[in-house]
């Protein structure tokens, strides 16, 4: 059974006109646009992550592991995300 009560977290990391998430933008944008908007949500994402490092520092040392663990994992994501950027950018298949 859970015996702390995590607060709800959100990852604010896109400007309110991008349109990266939005799949009807997506579709039928051309290809410039699109690569444009996914970068520029990507570099979003990799900033909120450096403020997410910053805090694991302030977390309590029992917490500090747990918190590290999904540092990382944000880090595979965002990874994934700039490779798949390329892969639009060079024209590869996807």
């Amino acid at each position: 059974m859970p015996t702390v009560e995590v607060p709800q977290v959100t990852a604010d990391t896109v400007k309110k006109d991008n349109e990266a998430l939005n799949s009807y933008f997506l579709s039928n944008e051309p290809k410039a646009a699109v690569i444009e908007q996914l970068n520029d949500f990507v570099l979003g994402y990799k900033v909120w992550i450096t403020q997410q490092e910053k805090q694991v520092e302030r977390e309590e040392s029992d917490e500090q592991e747990t918190a590290e663990s999904i540092v990382k994992k944000q880090d595979i994501a965002l990874k994934r995300m700039q490779q798949g950027s390329q892969l639009l950018e060079r024209g590869d298949d996807v």
